[in-house]
C-alpha cells in the first residue's frame, strides 16, 4: 500500500512547452519545458502549499515520461501510482501573450487512460479532464466508487479540452458524478461539453456542491445551503492577465480550503471561493510591453 496522502490527483500528465513569458511562438528564440497537465497542476500547487498529494496518471514508457516522472517526485509529488504505456509522452506548446492563448497538442489519439491501481490510501481523490470515451467513464467510475468506499471525498473538476469533444458536444453527463460531492466546471467548460447548468446538477448527488467559474469573472457554489458567489480581487497592475493552468489552480484552492475544515455552509464556500481566486491569481503574471 502507498504512503497515506491528502490528496490523489487522477488524469492526464504530460510536457508544456512555452515561449519566455508574453512571447509569441514566432518571436521566442527559446522554450520552457515544464510539467504539465490539469491532474499535474493540481498536485504540484498542494505540495507548494505543504500538503501531500500524489498522481494516478500514464506517461509514456520513454525518456520524457522517465523526466516526468523524476521532476514530479523531486517537487514532492508522489508518483509510486504513474503507470507507463507505449505510446509517447504527451506534449502540449502554448503561446500565451497579453492578448490570447494558443495551445497546440501533440498527443497519441489512443492515449491511455489511467488506471487507479490497488492500495492507494487518501484523504480526497481529484478526477480531472472529462474526454468522450467509454474507457476513461469506467476507470473514472471505479476510482470514485473505491473512494466513496474509503470514505475519502471525491471532487471533479471537468476541464474539458474543446480537441477532444469535438463532434460529441451534447453527450450526457456521466453517472458516476453522483458520487462527487463536490464538481467545478467552468462556463467553458460546459459549453464544450454541450450541457447547461441544470443537466450538470441533475446528475449529481442532492447534497453535492456545483462551483461554477467564469473566467476572471465572479465565481459561483451553488449547494444544499443554496448560492453564493464571490468576484476575483482586480489585479492591481493593469498589464497583467490570467495565464493558462488559472482554473486548475483554483480547484487547488477548493481542495486548501475543504482539507483545513470542510463546512457545509454558505459562509464556508465563500471563504472557499475567495482561496480558489487567491491561488488562481498566482498563474497572474504582468506580460512585457503593456
Amino acid at each position: 500500500m502507498t504512503a497515506p496522502l491528502d490528496v490523489l490527483c487522477m488524469g492526464e500528465a504530460l510536457w508544456d512547452l512555452a515561449p519566455p513569458r508574453g512571447q509569441t511562438f514566432a518571436a521566442a528564440r527559446s522554450l520552457r519545458f515544464r510539467p504539465g497537465g490539469g491532474a499535474v497542476n493540481v498536485a504540484l500547487a498542494l505540495a507548494r502549499l505543504g500538503w501531500k498529494a500524489g498522481l494516478a496518471a500514464t506517461v509514456g514508457a520513454d525518456a520524457l515520461g522517465d523526466a516526468l516522472t523524476s521532476q514530479l517526485a523531486a517537487r514532492g509529488v508522489g508518483t509510486a501510482l504513474v503507470q507507463r504505456a507505449p505510446p509517447r509522452t504527451g506534449l502540449v506548446f502554448v503561446e500565451d501573450t497579453r492578448s490570447s492563448a494558443k495551445i497546440v497538442a501533440y498527443r497519441q489519439a489512443d492515449e491511455p487512460v489511467p488506471q487507479l491501481l490497488p492500495g492507494w490510501n487518501a484523504r480526497a481523490l481529484l478526477l480531472t479532464g472529462l474526454w468522450p470515451s467509454e474507457a476513461q467513464s469506467a476507470r473514472f467510475g471505479a476510482a470514485a466508487r473505491e473512494a466513496r468506499r474509503q470514505e475519502a471525498r471525491v471532487l471533479v473538476d471537468l476541464n474539458a479540452r474543446p480537441r477532444m469533444w469535438r463532434g460529441h458536444a451534447g453527450a450526457t453527463a456521466p453517472a458516476w458524478l453522483a458520487e462527487a460531492s463536490v464538481v467545478k466546471a467552468s462556463e467553458e467548460d460546459l459549453a464544450t461539453m454541450g450541457l447547461d447548468e441544470a443537466t450538470l446538477r441533475a446528475a449529481m448527488n442532492p447534497s453535492a456542491v456545483l462551483v461554477v467559474t467564469a473566467g476572471a469573472g465572479a465565481a459561483r457554489a451553488v449547494g444544499p445551503f443554496g448560492e453564493v458567489e464571490r468576484a476575483p480581487v482586480p489585479a492591481a497592475d493593469l498589464g497583467a492577465t490570467k495565464a493558462v493552468g488559472a482554473g486548475d489552480l483554483f480547484m487547488a484552492g477548493i481542495f486548501d480550503a475543504i482539507l483545513r475544515g470542510d463546512r457545509a455552509d454558505a459562509a464556508f464556500w465563500e471563504s472557499t471561493l475567495r482561496r480558489g481566486h487567491t491561488l488562481a491569481r498566482r498563474a497572474t503574471r504582468a506580460l512585457p510591453g503593456r
